[in-house]
């Protein structure tokens, strides 16, 4: 049952990060809409008009909501690795699969950054926006995040051929 409140919490604060996020680009397009669309565009904009304390409030909510989602995704990987470990399976009760678990998430996610932005920059022309130096460090951390995955990987296979389990024997 804890993973069902675990996963729904997940997807609200993400959908909630989502929707906060979008606000000032939705209230640009409101700006350059006419018609029954800059109705509904006014609507989802919130009433946002861009001034210096909206946008204080609005960077200073942000970060709030992402200081709440950064222990919420280490919690639900955790707890989800948990419940892995738990299981009696041979090589399945290792006490990294919390950290692996995290780390191969944050290392998906900047995957699919990556998958997602290299297309866009292109087919949008978004190279003034998007430059070299955003994709090299999207990279680096891909990098890094891979390295730590790559450690755990070789740590798993270490203790699984040292315990002789899971058919690592000599």
């Amino acid at each position: 049952m804890r993973d069902v409140f675990a996963v729904a919490t997940y997807l609200s604060i993400s959908v909630v990060f989502f929707i906060v996020g979008l606000v000032p680009d939705v209230a640009a397009v409101r700006d350059a809409s006419t018609g029954w669309r800059r109705r509904i565009y006014g609507l989802l904009g919130l009433g946002w008009e861009g001034s210096d304390g909206q946008w204080r409030h609005y960077r200073r909510g942000y970060g709030l909501l992402a200081a709440l989602a950064t222990p919420l995704v280490l919690s639900v990987h955790s707890v989800v690795s948990w419940d892995f470990a738990m299981a009696l399976l041979p090589g399945w009760h290792s006490t990294l699969f919390a950290p692996f678990f995290v780390d191969g998430a944050i290392f998906s996610g900047f995957a699919m950054v990556i998958i997602l932005v290299v297309p866009m920059r292109y087919f949008f022309h978004l190279h003034a926006y998007i430059g070299q130096r955003h994709l090299d460090a999207l990279a680096k951390l891909l990098l890094a995040t891979g390295l730590v995955l790559t450690y755990f990987y070789a740590c798993d296979a270490f203790t699984a051929w040292y315990s002789g389990i899971v058919g690592f024997r000599p």
